[in-house]
């Protein structure tokens, strides 16, 4: 969850489909097909605009013609992080407010190009990422930034917390290296339960909400997932959402109860409620969720001395990740019944 992936710009992409647990991949996404749209559009443009400074761009973005701003953002762009170039953050940030939704768009990219001096923009960016009359992709593009800029936890938290009630069912992103169709509240509140993921224990007070979200009927699966994960990761902070991850791990979907367990490892010691149901998930059909049980087991330690026989059963298991995770968890719950 925590990775990033960098980006070639000369990558292409075509006609991908996104369901929700996907929301990495959408990221990408969306930065190749901004730079696509930077380079196609400096492309279309003439040798004299080429040929503009620092100061001619910044005065380009005051003209009245939405293109031209266009054209000016997606130069200053391309030229990159010079020195020269940061002198038109001021003239960025207020761009953020401009009426075109294309310029704002893209007035939200450029200034990822400048994290640094784009802090004085977190402001803009927390708004753009809650506004739901903004465009599904500024609004994700706002949020990537927030993180580029590397704005905080207590700033950005209350804000994903917010994305995260905001509902309507919204199924598929369709992608091309042209547009996104789609990308609604529902796919946005996927990214939003990444990124308090992302952010760790640090997410604690967005605990109660992502319980609720998980309690709730109606829920996509992807959802779900994604909040499964953003509890696990923010861990042992995590403890009152037990009791719903314990209802995650009976659930039918595969690639729930597995990060349900896993959920549950990462809370720890706090979760040794959760060994039964723990020691019932290694018989699960699925062999992901018996390994996260194990994993899980074993992340619990001491507490989890009831699994210790069931464990040791583990290790006569023909599946070697099996009996490689089994062997781990009881070197950790009972460290003396190990063979030497």
């Amino acid at each position: 969850m925590k990775n990033r992936s960098s980006i070639n710009p000369g990558f292409t992409v075509v006609g991908c489909v996104i369901a929700g647990s996907c929301a990495k991949l959408c990221r990408a996404v969306l930065i190749v097909m901004t730079v696509i749209a930077l380079e196609s559009r400096t492309a279309a443009a003439n040798d004299d605009e080429k040929k503009m400074s620092t100061a001619d761009l910044i005065k380009a973005f005051e003209s009245p013609d939405a293109s031209c701003r266009t054209r000016a953002l997606s130069q200053l762009g391309l030229m990159g992080s010079r020195e020269d170039v940061k002198a038109a953050i001021p003239s960025l940030v207020k761009l953020l407010k401009d009426p075109d939704r294309d310029v704002l768009g893209m007035a939200v990219v450029v200034l990822g190009i400048y994290p640094t001096e784009a802090k004085q923009a977190v402001p803009d960016f927390l708004k753009l990422m809650t506004d739901t009359q903004q465009r599904g992709d500024t609004r994700f593009l706002a949020l990537e930034m927030l993180k580029k800029t590397g704005a905080e936890a207590k700033q950005v938290v209350p804000s994903l917390i917010e994305m995260l009630s905001v509902r309507h069912r919204n199924p598929r992103i369709t992608v091309t290296a042209i547009h996104i169709e789609k990308l609604g509240p529902d796919e946005l509140r996927i990214v939003a339960a990444d990124t308090l993921g992302d952010y760790g224990p640090a997410a604690k007070d967005a605990v109660p909400s992502l319980i609720e979200v998980l309690k709730r009927r109606g829920e996509t699966f992807e959802m779900r997932i994604a909040v499964a994960r953003a509890l696990g990761e923010i861990g042992p902070g995590a403890r009152e959402a037990v009791p719903v991850l314990l209802e995650a791990l009976q659930d039918n979907t595969m690639n729930l109860r597995d990060d349900a367990a896993d959920a549950l490892g990462r809370i720890g010691p706090e979760a040794r409620s959760a060994v039964p149901a723990l020691i019932a998930a290694m018989k699960d059909k699925d062999r992901g969720v018996r390994y996260a049980a194990i994993r899980a087991l074993g992340a619990i330690g001491p507490d989890a001395k009831a699994a210790i026989q069931p464990l040791q059963n583990a290790l006569a298991d023909k599946d070697v990740g099996i009996r490689g995770a089994a062997r781990d968890a009881l070197k950790k719950i009972a460290p003396n019944t190990m063979k030497p």
